[in-house]
């Protein structure tokens, strides 16, 4: 398989139109002359893109019988505003691979530890991931030189976070005093192998890693895990408000060991990450028959794991990071106006579709759900405006977006054109 083939992942070219005219939308109507503004092709000292008036601010006002009036992003009327490059949010990526012995394989099956980690070894080194930051940690660690493991039990509660109590050939025993290499306690799993940084900066030390790890641990605690990784993730997303930041999570297994560890404890994690601010979602990668990890996907805002067997570990590694990048491609940071702080109710976002040779305006909904299936939309992160990071297109928008090769233009200074 060619990596440099199956990684790589076109993104939108994008174009900066400084103080750019869309049709009708940017041209002021009006006399030559004006304090605010003058018509498109009449001169004006401070006028930008056609020209406006001795104080016009970029032939935002335009003159009406009643006085001065605020113009909107429209079809038929007029404003110019700033213009800005429409700038992706960066992407990272805090792997959560799994290195109990089972990724070894077994009777036939050996294929998967040697599928995942040549899969991420191509994904860091291909040209494609430049720009995209990603960091690394595994499952289980050991547990801190002065943990006790309780012995000796009747029930699980007598185990503290190393149960459960079960039977074993000596008598009733817990689990974690069996899988001593096996960290319970979710705070051990905060704490990163390798930091998340940008590639291709990071690749040496991600892959020095990957290759130098012995998939070796007797448990799958899960749930443990992943609530230790995406709390880091959660603090790094904090400290880069304007990324994207996910999870990928890889295991071949369902949780086992620990006396707090189950699918349905990892689903809730995932839940309280994607729904948190800033928000994190959970990717799973599933190698066998572990379906029941889907439940953790769908609560982490992914729909549902990816599931690989013994024939396509590698090419459904890759895949999946392909969409996890891919992700990204639909949400823009906002651009810092030359005042300094944005109006939200006075952004546009204009695209020119595939074909055509003029920018169309989009019109603004206030969330996901109210997208419009063909002419699409765009939406904040926030849909209060307290405090957005992102400007996030609709699925319509993104994909004709993503077919042209002028990008997506971002405005700025122009009442909000709203479907």
């Amino acid at each position: 398989m060619s990596f440099a083939r199956s990684v790589r992942f076109p993104l939108i070219g994008l174009v900066l139109s400084s103080l750019a005219c869309l049709p009708g939308a940017c041209a002021a109507s009006g006399d030559d002359t004006g304090s605010a503004g003058g018509k498109a092709g009449n001169a004006g000292s401070a006028g930008a893109a056609g020209g406006a008036g001795s104080a016009g601010a970029a032939g935002t006002l335009i003159e009406t019988d009643g006085g001065v009036t605020d113009v909107g992003v429209n079809e038929t009327n007029a404003c110019a505003g700033e213009s800005y490059e429409g700038k992706m949010s960066p992407l990272d990526v805090y792997v959560l691979l799994d290195a109990t012995s089972s990724m070894k394989g077994g009777g036939g099956n050996e294929v998967v530890w040697p599928g995942v980690t040549h899969a991420l070894v191509g994904i860091i080194t291909d040209q494609a991931s430049a720009g995209i930051s990603m960091g690394l940690t595994f499952f289980p660690v050991r547990p801190g030189p002065d943990t006790v493991f309780p012995k000796e039990c009747n029930q699980t509660s007598d185990c503290g976070l190393y149960g459960p109590c079960e039977s074993f050939v000596v008598g009733k025993v817990c689990a974690g005093w069996v899988s001593q290499d096996c960290s319970c306690d979710w705070k051990d799993y905060g704490k990163p192998v390798v930091e998340i940084g940008s590639l291709p900066g990071n690749a040496a030390a991600l892959q020095d890693a990957i290759t130098g790890k012995d998939p070796d641990g007797s448990a799958t605690p899960t749930q443990l895990a992943l609530e230790g990784t995406l709390a880091y993730a959660h603090n790094w997303a904090a400290s880069n408000p304007t990324h994207l930041t996910a999870v990928l999570l890889a295991t071949d297994g369902e949780p086992n060991n620990c006396t707090n560890n189950s699918v349905a404890g990892a689903a809730a994690a995932a839940k309280a990450a994607f729904e948190g601010t800033p928000s994190v979602a959970t990717y799973v990668m599933g190698f066998g028959n572990v379906g029941v990890l889907n439940e953790i996907a769908s609560a982490g805002g992914t729909n549902a794991a990816w599931l690989a067997d013994s024939s396509d570990v590698a090419d459904k590694m890759v895949a999946m990071f392909n969409t996890i990048r891919s992700s990204g491609s639909c949400l823009y940071e906002i651009p810092v106006p030359k005042n300094g702080q944005p109006d939200y109710d006075r952004v546009n976002v204009s695209y020119t579709p595939k074909g055509a040779t003029e920018p169309v305006v989009v019109g603004y909904v206030m969330e996901e759900a109210q997208c419009h299936p063909h002419d699409g939309g765009w939406y904040y992160d926030d849909p209060t405006k307290q405090d957005p990071k992102r400007i996030i297109l609709c699925p319509a928008t993104c994909q004709a977006a993503n077919q042209t090769h002028t990008g997506v233009t971002i405005l700025l200074g122009c009442a909000t054109k709203v479907y």
